[in-house]
């Protein structure tokens, strides 16, 4: 076999890098402690969802956490271990923004609720003030007589 056929893509390979797949191939142990990170951070997301805008979607991503977990030691499963990160990690973000939305319609709704509050006020308001500007013309009438 001739061993110096491949030198030169070898010298090629180290001048300029190895391809990114061949390069960023993740270890188990760092995608273990990707998926520890976003299970911690899906505690957390869970905490903060007291409006319960993205129980389904916590519940949905913590069954892929357990899923990429049991495949973190199978080579045949490592395609699909990455796209189990890669769906946790888009799920995290659209947890956030479920929570954040929900905590905008709260604030919404109670803005909206104030308002009517003020409105109703001043109805109630301008109403006594009619009432009272029509008994001030009244007395005016009974004194100017």
């Amino acid at each position: 076999m001739n061993k110096g056929k491949y030198r030169p893509a070898i010298f090629a390979l180290c001048l300029v890098g190895l391809p990114p797949m061949v390069a960023a191939k993740p270890s188990s142990l760092e995608e273990a402690d990707k998926l520890s990170q976003y299970a911690a951070s899906l505690k957390e997301l869970e905490l903060r969802d007291t409006r319960r805008a993205a129980t389904t979607e916590i519940g949905l991503a913590n069954s892929w956490i357990t899923q990429a977990n049991t495949q973190l030691d199978k080579r045949s499963k490592r395609h699909s271990l990455r796209r189990l990160i890669l769906q946790v990690e888009t799920m995290k973000q659209l947890i956030d923004a479920l929570i954040i939305q929900a905590e905008l319609n709260e604030l919404s709704d109670a803005a909206i609720q104030k308002a009517d509050q003020i409105e109703e006020e001043l109805r109630t308001t301008s109403a006594k003030l009619k009432e009272t500007i029509a008994r001030q013309e009244k007395f005016e009438k009974e004194i100017g007589e």
